[in-house]
């Protein structure tokens, strides 16, 4: 293996004949960082004496970058693989927004084709965590009858969350709940409480879609202005916090 910046080849391990029982014999490389650039790989074949016979064709991963453009795209580049038998067919784009694997890509490109422009303003309110990766599929021509798959590393791009706060609400009314209005949240260890002008608590929840609805202890309260204080840890692991007013109207 060659690594990304390098041009020394590192040994991953030595297979020997005997212990082949199975073709085509695969080779898992658990320790790397695909993250850190492309790395190429080659074999080669040595006979009873330790000479060399045969060397593969090298193989060079994808390394796939990018960056957030404005609120509603963001902008990938990626490496051509390269150097299978038969050339590159397509680039697939994956993007994962959550927990759940995507089961298809986004979209496709072509082989000559190392860039993309994510433009998901239809999606709506998103939660900001994007995961992207990029799949070269082999065309057919391989002389060995392969049509093989190679993915990139996966891409980490998160949103900054954007929080608005009304200055007043009326419980029962149009606005009956008091809550940060967010996009693009994905914080951890929210929380969100209401004081009343005597610094009493009168309102705590941890859950970002849960909102107060002007009441204390089964009762609506008096109307006035009242304080709220919120927390929580963003996707890069600092504390954010936000103190102000809110007014109760009837």
């Amino acid at each position: 293996r060659i690594d990304p910046g390098s041009s020394t080849a590192v040994l991953l391990t030595t297979i020997q004949r005997n212990d082949i029982d199975t073709s085509p014999l695969t080779y898992l490389d658990a320790d790397v960082d695909p993250s850190l650039g492309s790395f190429t790989y080659f074999v080669k074949a040595l006979d009873s004496c330790g000479f060399e016979k045969l060397e593969s064709n090298t193989l060079k991963t994808i390394y796939l970058s990018g960056e957030i453009i404005d609120e509603v795209s963001n902008r990938l580049q990626w490496t051509p693989f390269e150097d299978w038998d038969a050339a590159v067919e397509k680039y697939y784009v994956f993007r994962m927004m959550g927990e759940q694997e995507p089961v298809s890509p986004i979209d496709s490109v072509d082989a000559q084709t190392f860039e993309y422009t994510d433009d998901y303003a239809s999606l709506g309110n998103v939660d900001g965590r994007f995961v992207y990766w990029i799949q070269a599929k082999e065309q057919e021509g391989n002389t060995y009858g392969y049509k093989e798959k190679s993915s990139s590393n996966r891409l980490n791009l998160f949103l900054e969350s954007q929080m608005y706060f009304p200055n007043a609400f009326k419980p029962g009314g149009y606005t009956s709940v008091f809550k940060a209005v967010t996009r693009f949240f994905s914080g951890t260890a929210y929380s969100f409480q209401i004081y009343n002008r005597w610094g009493q608590l009168i309102f705590e929840t941890n859950d970002p879609e849960e909102g107060w609805n002007g009441k204390y202890n089964g009762n609506t309260v008096e109307q006035g202005v009242y304080i709220y204080h919120l927390t929580y840890v963003d996707v890069y692991g600092k504390s954010i916090a936000f103190r102000g007013t809110v007014t109760v109207l009837y």
